[in-house]
């Protein structure tokens, strides 16, 4: 058995046009969720005062990496043939496949192309809540290494990508406790946070990390269009996970460059029909993209197109991160950059 790898107790059976609209966002400032994590504020600065291509080291080809946000079982054979024809290092899938099923998680897992995933809360929907796990113990399974869970993947070109907590619901971890604690053996999260730098420590240190997650930080904002703003219900509060927070100060601290992180699970579109959710936030010199443009398949006449975020790191630097719209064909009929100052407002 894998060192780290989950134990689950024996239980019953059971991508041309390009389309630029120009607006750019700045962040707003925040406080802090949790008074006991107020020494671990983050530094929003303005999206003039982020310029990516500072830290460009020379030395290192480019990496280019192609992000799915939460599928919620929107995936088909045009997405297959996008992927392993792609010209893309890595697919990275930050998690929600679908609800805890092995056979949609099988055909992610034997895509021919090289790929990662990060599940989400409703690949666990029965396990975390007492169910007997036997789907998500088959998925895990089918997965294996290429599931990012407290792990790193060194992608060549300086960059390797650092998994964090999967399954994250929001917030606090909560009553969810339990099924870390048994399942993973981690407890609480200072004890994620110390599995997230236990995986930065087996990466290259002078690779840049690549953050990639289920849910995204806390410290991003509070309100309910925030990042990771809890918009579902009152209070709308922060809702992004502090084991990430903890462990990206500390990353901070040690001087390792972070330029990236990615996540999903709050969705684009807020509950109720309340407006859209702010899909990039700057935290210092990382930008946080949330990646959960849900659906993900969008009609179009005649059709229907799929949601990716592209991006490119250079130099170890980002250079490149956009939203892709792209047809069935495999043609990008949208394109939108999502760092501050490219010109454009994520596509919704």
């Amino acid at each position: 058995m894998q060192s780290g790898a989950p134990v689950f107790p024996p239980r019953g059976p059971t991508e041309g046009r390009t389309h630029v609209v120009r607006v750019v966002r700045t962040v707003a400032a925040f406080a802090p969720r949790f008074k006991r994590f107020s020494h671990l504020r983050p530094n929003l600065n303005s999206a003039a005062a982020f310029d990516p291509s500072r830290s460009r080291t020379r030395g290192y080809a480019s990496v280019e990496l192609l992000f799915v946000g939460d599928v919620h079982g929107r995936w088909d054979e045009a997405d297959t043939a996008f992927v392993e024809a792609g010209s893309q290092r890595i697919v990275v899938f930050v998690g929600d496949l679908a609800d805890e099923d092995a056979s949609f998680v099988r055909r992610i897992a034997t895509l021919t192309c090289e790929k990662v995933v990060i599940l989400g809360n409703h690949d666990a929907w029965r396990a975390m809540r007492g169910g007997s796990g036997r789907g998500l113990r088959a998925s895990l399974d089918l997965l294996g290494d290429d599931h990012l869970a407290w792990r790193a993947r060194s992608l060549g070109g300086g960059v390797t990508l650092i998994g964090a907590r999967p399954f994250s619901w929001g917030g606090e971890i909560g009553n969810h406790a339990w099924f870390y604690r048994e399942h993973f053996g981690v407890n609480g999260i200072a004890g994620s946070a110390d599995r997230i730098m236990k995986a930065v420590a087996g990466a290259p240190a002078t690779d840049v990390l690549i953050g990639v997650a289920h849910n995204g930080p806390s410290g991003l904002g509070e309100g309910p269009d925030a990042i990771y703003g809890r918009d579902f219900r009152p209070p709308y509060e922060d809702f992004g996970d502090d084991d990430l927070r903890l462990a990206l100060d500390r990353l901070r601290t040690a001087g390792r460059s972070v330029p990236l992180v990615v996540a999903g699970h709050m969705h684009d579109r807020l509950k109720g029909g309340s407006g859209v959710r702010r899909r990039t936030a700057i935290d210092g010199k990382t930008l946080h993209v949330n990646a959960a443009v849900v659906p993900r398949h969008r009609a179009t006449n005649g059709g229907r197109e799929s949601h990716y975020v592209r991006v490119v790191i250079e130099g170890g630097a980002l250079l490149e991160a956009e939203d892709l719209w792209v047809d069935a064909s495999g043609e990008v009929t949208d394109r939108c950059s999502l760092i501050p100052g490219g010109g454009a407002d994520p596509l919704r």
